[in-house]
């Protein structure tokens, strides 16, 4: 898939481009931009991505991460073209975005201080102790 193929996509749950219709290339120019503003805020959340130059990279990260770009890219461009996001294009960003997390980012494994595991029981205020 390219970066023109999700561009297309995110336009078109956003109702303005058809399925025969091609986005124009100031359609494709602000989708390039805005799909790169939010990569780059997902690189802050700890998700490693790449920008992408041309509308005719290939983007080959997996379906998790294509349509969790689609739905992102949608909601980032919606005030661009007058739309609103609807709640039904936020479930589904939210949605698409857990499962993206999901499977880049394994769970943290807890690891508790020894130092934690012998603490007193009792802590008397007054004192600041433990007994």
């Amino acid at each position: 898939m390219t970066v023109a193929d999700v561009i297309k996509s995110a336009l078109r749950v956003l109702g303005v481009v058809s399925e025969e219709q091609p986005p124009s290339p100031e359609q494709e120019a602000t989708g390039l931009e805005a799909m790169n503003g939010v990569l780059a805020g997902w690189a802050t959340r700890g998700v490693a991505t790449v920008s992408y130059s041309a509308v005719s990279d290939i983007i080959d990260r997996g379906a998790e991460f294509t349509r969790a770009l689609k739905f992102a890219l949608a909601a980032e461009m919606a005030l661009e073209y007058g739309q609103v996001v609807s709640t039904d294009l936020a479930r589904m960003q939210q949605e698409s975005w857990i499962q993206l997390y999901a499977s880049v980012e394994p769970a943290p494994e807890m690891k508790i201080d020894n130092a934690l595991k012998t603490r007193p029981r009792h802590f008397d205020p007054y004192t600041r102790r433990g007994y």
